[in-house]
Parts: structure tokens; C-alpha cells; sequence
């Protein structure tokens, strides 16, 4: 009875800490100062929205691509300013219940076009996605996980120092984007760190639509590198991938039952 009752004292906590720092429905909004473009980016500091305004040349001139790396890098300061606000409300606020919660959803999207006088595009994806998670473990089966837990522990020892050093190096490379010849994205420890526009391309005057949806190509094929590229590491870290195996950082909480 002891142990049930601190394993549901562990849920308990287990499930108010998880809400009160979750970012997964958070977004950052931001623009360069002229407010030629609008950047909207994810809880994970990914560009999902950028728009470019039909007269941009005349509000930015020549300086497109500063005037894009400006707005994205408003939106992260956003999106992360959000989430801090969030942690200070919630830190007395009790966790709501989650059987009458909602259910944990991810929304993808396409490009799409506006009437709102402005070129805009979101990053495609399949539509909103229902994630069920199974029962969690009786005392019994949550033992046997810990257990394994355990053992998994003493197998990233040998990893660990090998894995840091690979993840250290990886944050320090340069990983590049792009959409044709056109745009060029290059990403830096996760974060986009250089945006630039074919300038041959820019004078032959394509459409605010056009750039925009070009941009977030390139924003995503610089997402989509870096995905390969983390898990090609992995793929030499088996012990640790197991350890946490969706890269969920509630993941280790729900195979220990203490999340729903």
C-alpha cells in the first residue's frame, strides 16, 4: 500500500510539473521593424508561417533576406518569452484532470494563399493527428520498468561521454537549406542563423507569394537535414536512443505510468 501510494503521489507531481512546462501548443509571432515580414514559429522553434508583404521592396529595399532572419528571430524570442510567462502562471495553478482534458494533438498544414493582402505559407504536413496513450502500469508492471530502466542506465555509461562530445560537435555545425537556386537557409545548433536570396532571382521581381513560399522550402529542407543528421548520430548510440526512444521528454514519465 506504501508503494501504491507514493507511485500515485509521483503521478500526481509527475503530471502537474509536465503541464505546467509543456510548450506543445505555444507559438512566437514576430516581424522585422519595417513589418515587411511576418514569421510564426512552433514550440520547437521551427518557422511554420512566414509572410511577405506585396510591397517590400519599397519597406526593406535591398535588405530582404536581414529583414527575414530579423522576424524569425523575434518569433523565437516570442514563442520563448510565451512559455516563460507560462511556467510563472501555472507554477501554483493545479494541473487540470486529464480525463476531462483534451486530448494531445499536433496540427500540420499546407501552403495557402491569403486575401489579406499579404503572401503567406505554412509548413505542409498531415492534418491534425490524434495520439492515444496505452493504460498506465499496475505498481507491479511500473517495478519491472523501473528495473529496466535501471539497466538501460548502466548501459549508457559507456555511451555517454562519446554522445556528448557527438551532440557538442553537432551543435557547432552548419547545416544548409534550400529552395533551388533561389533561397539558401543555414541553420546553427538548431536555429536559423543566415538567410540569403539569389539576387538575380530578386530582380526579375517574383511575387511576395512566391517568396515566401520559397523561403519556408528552404527553412524546411534545413529541418529536415538536421532531422538526418540526428538520427544518423543516434543510430551509434543504441543504449540512449532505448533510454528514451520517442526523444519525447515526457516519454520516460509515461513508460513509468506516471503520465497518461
Amino acid at each position: 500500500m506504501a508503494v501504491e501510494s507514493e507511485l500515485r503521489a509521483m503521478r500526481v507531481a509527475a503530471e502537474q510539473a509536465a503541464w505546467q512546462v509543456d510548450p506543445s501548443d505555444l507559438i512566437g509571432v514576430g516581424h522585422d521593424e519595417s513589418h515587411a515580414v511576418r514569421v510564426e514559429v512552433d514550440h520547437s522553434d521551427r518557422v511554420t508561417k512566414l509572410e511577405i508583404a506585396p510591397r517590400w521592396s519599397s519597406m526593406v529595399g535591398d535588405g530582404l533576406a536581414p529583414a527575414v532572419l530579423t522576424a524569425i528571430q523575434a518569433a523565437v524570442e516570442d514563442r520563448r518569452a510565451a512559455w516563460v510567462r507560462r511556467v510563472e502562471e501555472r507554477a501554483d495553478t493545479p494541473a487540470p484532470n486529464p480525463a476531462s482534458g483534451p486530448a494531445s494533438t499536433f496540427s500540420g498544414g499546407q501552403l495557402l494563399p491569403t486575401g489579406s493582402g499579404r503572401a503567406t505559407a505554412t509548413a505542409s504536413g498531415l492534418g491534425p493527428q490524434r495520439f492515444e496513450f496505452a493504460p498506465a502500469p499496475d505498481a507491479a508492471g511500473q517495478l519491472e520498468v523501473m528495473q529496466q530502466l535501471v539497466q538501460q542506465l548502466r548501459q549508457t555509461r559507456d555511451e555517454l561521454r562519446r554522445y556528448q562530445e557527438n551532440l557538442r560537435d553537432q551543435q557547432q555545425q552548419e547545416i544548409v537549406g534550400r529552395s533551388g537556386d533561389h533561397v539558401t537557409v543555414r541553420l546553427t545548433g538548431g536555429q536559423i542563423t543566415d538567410v540569403e536570396f539569389s539576387q538575380r532571382w530578386l530582380r526579375q521581381q517574383p511575387g511576395s507569394q512566391v517568396l515566401a513560399t520559397e523561403t519556408l522550402h528552404a527553412c524546411r529542407a534545413a529541418y529536415q537535414a538536421a532531422a538526418e543528421r540526428t538520427a544518423e548520430m543516434m543510430a551509434a548510440f543504441p543504449a540512449i536512443t532505448a533510454l528514451q526512444p520517442s526523444g519525447d521528454p515526457t516519454a520516460l514519465l509515461r513508460r513509468l505510468g506516471l503520465l497518461t
